[in-house]
C-alpha cells in the first residue's frame, strides 16, 4: 500500500496537528485588531503587531509547504538515486516516534527487501497534543514493534539500511529526559 500525499499535505498535517496554535493565535490577533476600537493605538504599532503575529502564524505554513510539499522530499527521488540493492536478502529498518509517513512509501521503493519498522512513541513522554492528533490519523505498517528509546530490540546481526525521517528531535528529546 503507497501513502499518496495530497497537494499542500505537509501543510494540512501542520494545520490539523497543531490547530490549538492556530485557533488561539487568531483568537487574540481578533482581540487585538478590536481594541482599536477601545485603546487609542497608534496605527504603525497596531500595525506591526498584526505583522508580527502573521508573520508567527504563517511563517510555519511557508516552511512547510516548502520542505514537505514542495521539495520532493516524498516524492523519495533522492531514495531511488541511491541505487540501493533491493533483494530478499537485504534488511530495512524504518525508525519513527509515533507518525509513521514513510513505512509504505520505502516498501513501494524497496519491494523485495525486509522492512522492519520500529516506534519508540510513549504516551507518557510525547504527550504533546501534535503527536497524539497526528498518531490518530497514522497508518500503522504491519508489525510494527513499539520499543524504548534507549534500546532497539533487534536480535539480528545486520542491517543494511536505517531511514530514520523526523526522529532526530524525539530521540534527542527523548535521551535528555533520560541523561538528566
Amino acid at each position: 500500500m503507497e501513502i499518496k500525499r495530497r497537494s499542500f499535505q505537509g501543510v494540512l498535517n501542520i494545520l490539523s496537528f497543531n490547530r490549538h496554535f492556530y485557533v488561539i493565535g487568531l483568537i487574540v490577533l481578533a482581540l487585538i485588531i478590536g481594541s482599536k476600537f477601545i485603546i487609542k493605538w497608534p496605527d504603525s504599532l497596531l500595525w506591526l503587531i498584526i505583522l508580527a503575529f502573521l508573520y508567527g502564524l504563517l511563517m510555519p505554513l511557508f516552511v512547510s509547504a516548502y520542505v514537505y510539499d514542495f521539495s520532493g522530499f516524498y516524492n523519495f527521488d533522492w531514495l531511488k538515486k541511491m541505487n540501493i540493492e533491493d533483494t530478499k536478502d537485504k534488511f530495512n529498518l524504518n525508525i519513527n516516534a509515533g507518525f509513521d509517513e514513510t513505512s509504505y512509501i520505502i516498501e513501494s521503493i524497496l519491494p523485495q527487501s525486509t522492512l522492519q519498522v520500529y516506534d519508540f512513541y510513549n504516551a507518557r513522554q510525547h504527550t504533546e497534543p501534535a503527536i497524539v492528533r497526528a498518531r490518530k490519523v497514522s497508518l500503522v505498517y504491519p508489525n510494527t514493534e513499539k520499543f524504548n528509546s534507549n534500546s532497539i530490540p533487534f536480535a539480528g546481526d545486520t542491517v543494511d539500511n536505517i531511514f530514520c525521517y523526523q526522529l532526530y528531535t524525539k530521540f534527542v528529546n527523548t535521551m535528555k529526559k533520560y541523561n538528566s
